[in-house]
């Protein structure tokens, strides 16, 4: 599952987004295929979820939280939409993926994350990038990255393409200095 995008000179700002492109590019495979190519991509998809949203979950959103304006308003609104997204993916696990209503429930899911992650770019993380300064953006990153690979870890024990809440010991006070 080798999505994820690393580079030492990238802040969590960047870090994100790219993941938002991988994550656009993983739907567009998984709409495209069928069969055992579908459902494979469709793992990979879920696992991508699985540990993006716990870095955001863990690091991105208390920060945001407490350094934006109305910052807890749009994390809440963010989170919910994570949960959304949450209840659909399960759906769409007992489901047949040369279903139609696969199809469907892929394609309205589809919609969501993406307009999920065009909000979380305008209203978050680029302010995020205006109110943070670079050094802690980078120790951000790095933060999510150590989430991240703990949550793949913890998703590889179970079954990978569930998408599953992770919980973890809190690297968010490592990556902001404190509680």
């Amino acid at each position: 599952m080798g999505h994820v995008t690393k580079s030492n000179e990238e802040d969590v700002v960047s870090f994100l987004k790219g993941q938002h492109r991988q994550i656009e590019a993983l739907f567009k495979e998984v709409v495209a295929r069928v069969g055992a190519d579908r459902v494979e991509k469709f793992r990979d998809l879920c696992h991508l979820l699985t540990i993006h949203e716990a870095g955001e979950e863990a690091v991105v959103h208390p920060v945001a939280s407490r350094a934006l304006k109305h910052g807890e308003t749009v994390v809440a609104a963010r989170l919910k939409e994570e949960s959304a997204a949450m209840t659909t993916i399960v759906e769409l696990k007992v489901l047949d993926p040369s279903s139609d209503e696969f199809d469907t429930k892929l394609r309205k899911l589809q919609t969501s994350v993406l307009a999920h992650a065009g909000r979380e770019e305008r209203e978050e993380l680029n302010k995020l990038a205006k109110s943070i300064d670079r050094d802690r953006l980078l120790r951000m990153r790095k933060a999510v990255e150590m989430v991240e690979s703990r949550a793949s870890s913890d998703a590889q024990e179970t079954d990978p393409g569930v998408y599953e809440r992770v919980t973890l010991v809190s690297p968010r006070d490592w990556a902001t200095g404190g509680p």
